[in-house]
């Protein structure tokens, strides 16, 4: 390799003067909030606001249906909706006493909880009954029970209207209210959005929440849930094979390489011999995607260089040309 005093030594300085003089980013890091593990995110922001949009329409629905049930004004507004393990729905403690009831879909399979906090529960039956106000929680009668379902049920209806007007299934009320929430085994598999909703005039208060799993939500965030023609799966497997076959890739015959330090890559002259890592007896490597799979033989084919394929990388028929 033969190279002049200065020339090597002068295109050496002008990469290293190019590099140090190449502007830096001086701008901050973008700000990244920390990741919820203790939340699931099954929606996208966009679809978020779609659920948001829905929890304002059934507000609306809600306050309806309680108004005619309890024959009093009714005004509520949605909480934001909230996303939450099936765990936490059966650990959350609060610190009032609350009513469950299950939420069924169309199949009659649950599909999320229903809760009313008792204090509330008791406000609505003293309300129809035309009792006095209830100031402490406490068990319910038979018959005050009969109508606090009676209530919760009609509040399923109205839900569930919204929900059908978007796509999806109806909603149905279980009969049995419990003190404690209870999932069963499919249900406890899903993850749920909350829906709640508390009155214009106290915020604070809540009247009641729904929790809906994210399958049964699914059509009011916009998702399309339209049952698709599944393929069985052989199908799969042959219109994944077609595909495969007909994709394009990146093949190479790589003869091979060697290490330069930048100082000799710049001192590199017409006439040079570079000694690369394979001896002339080797077989030429063909590589697809950067992955060397077959070897073999430089040959000439009409003029053009052309590569005959001896065998599979490392094995004996690789090793020798024919």
């Amino acid at each position: 390799m033969t190279q002049t005093a200065t020339q090597p030594d002068q295109a050496l300085q002008e990469v290293l003067a190019a590099v140090r003089n190449y502007p830096s980013a001086e701008s901050e890091p973008p700000e990244c909030s920390d990741y919820d593990w203790n939340s699931p995110s099954r929606f996208t922001i966009s679809q978020l606001d779609e659920l948001a949009g829905f929890a304002a329409r059934a507000a609306r629905s809600l306050s309806s249906c309680l108004a005619r049930q309890l024959g009093q004004e009714i005004e509520l507004q949605p909480a934001t909706p909230s996303q939450h393990y099936a765990k936490q729905l059966l650990t959350a403690e609060s610190e009032t006493p609350e009513y469950f009831i299950d939420l069924l879909d169309s199949d009659r399979t649950q599909c999320g909880l229903v809760v009313v906090p008792s204090l509330r529960g008791l406000t609505w039956v003293a309300t129809i009954l035309r009792s006095p106000a209830v100031t402490e929680p406490r068990e319910l009668s038979e018959l005050e029970a009969s109508l606090l379902e009676d209530v919760v049920d009609g509040t399923v209806s109205a839900l569930s209207g919204v929900l059908e007007q978007v796509g999806a299934g109806p909603l149905h009320c279980g009969r049995e209210m419990t003190a404690k929430p209870e999932l069963s085994d499919a249900a406890a598999a899903d993850d749920y959005v909350q829906f709640t909703f508390r009155p214009s005039e106290d915020e604070g208060a809540e009247v009641i929440s729904f929790f809906l799993s994210v399958r049964t939500v699914a059509a009011a965030a916009g998702i399309d849930t339209t049952p698709s023609d599944r393929k069985s799966p052989q199908k799969v497997r042959k219109d994944l094979k077609e595909c495969l076959e007909n994709t394009f890739v990146d093949a190479k015959a790589v003869v091979g390489g060697a290490d330069l330090s930048l100082r000799e890559v710049v001192s590199l002259e017409v006439g040079d011999v570079l000694l690369i890592d394979k001896d002339a007896s080797e077989p030429v490597d063909l590589t697809v995607e950067g992955t060397a799979l077959l070897a073999g033989a430089m040959v000439n084919s009409e003029g053009r260089y052309a590569l005959q394929i001896l065998g599979a990388v490392g094995t004996k028929a690789a090793g020798a040309r024919k």
